[in-house]
């Protein structure tokens, strides 16, 4: 059956429609995901700095300032990057996904500054939140498994660090690379490690000391292997001596 020349306009008409919605879908998506993108990283240094909290003794006034001020800090820097983010652009957060007629025209996804400020103020935060452990490892009254624990948590971090710095430039790059992605996704993760290890102490210590006494089991194992051979040897030498 043939079409006439109306439903044919019609038909016409809805995939132009269902087109500019698709559009208009994807760079609204794409503006989200870089909001997400960008304040996700500050999550697992608030969960961090609640750890801090919780070890640092509220008797060392110097630690707690510091741990107020990065704190505050952090707090600064997270919604400045959720408000560079929205409003680069100008008051009309719509211009990000609805002005999308020219490649000149203001986008989150389009302008470089926003990144390079975002970034710099981040990595900031992050040397910071991670520097805070120097301090408290001169007490002599911490303990020793929370003495490891911090030592583990500034080497991760530092790891953090080195990952953040590749992503940077990665992102200079191409911020909407498969490479750029996985490397963010990779500190991300590195982050959740850090701020998991101090939970699972306890797992740690459990699995510790499952390994040792299975390494002194096969050690043993090993001994008594020897030994048997050994003795095997003798007695073979023994006989053939006697013959």
């Amino acid at each position: 059956m043939a079409l006439s020349t109306r439903e044919f306009l019609i038909g016409e008409w809805v995939c132009v429609a269902l087109c500019f919605a698709i559009t208009i879908a994807r760079l609204a998506w794409k503006f989200l995901s870089s909001i997400v993108f960008d304040l996700g990283f500050y999550f697992p240094r608030f969960s961090l700095l609640a750890f801090y909290y919780e070890l640092f003794p509220t008797a060392e006034k110097k630690l707690r300032l510091c741990l107020h001020i990065v704190t505050a800090y952090t707090v600064g820097a997270f919604f400045t990057t959720g408000f560079v983010d929205l409003f680069w652009c100008g008051p009309d957060i719509a211009k990000n996904w609805a002005d999308f007629t020219t490649e000149t025209s203001c986008t989150l996804a389009n302008c470089v500054e926003p990144m390079y400020i975002n970034w710099s103020i981040g990595i900031s935060s992050e040397l910071l939140v991670f520097a805070l452990p120097f301090g408290i490892l001169k007490l002599k009254a911490l303990r020793t498994k929370d003495r490891r624990a911090l030592l583990c948590i500034f080497l991760l971090g530092t790891a953090t660090v080195i990952i953040s710095t590749i992503r940077f430039y990665l992102t200079t790059q191409s911020i909407w690379s498969l490479e750029t992605y996985l490397v963010g996704s990779a500190e991300i993760a590195t982050q959740i490690i850090v701020i998991a290890l101090p939970a699972l102490r306890p797992l740690l210590g459990v699995l510790g000391r499952g390994w040792s006494r299975y390494s002194d089991s096969r050690i043993q194992s090993r001994s008594r292997q020897a030994v048997n051979d050994t003795k095997r040897i003798q007695q073979a030498s023994g006989t053939n001596v006697s013959v």
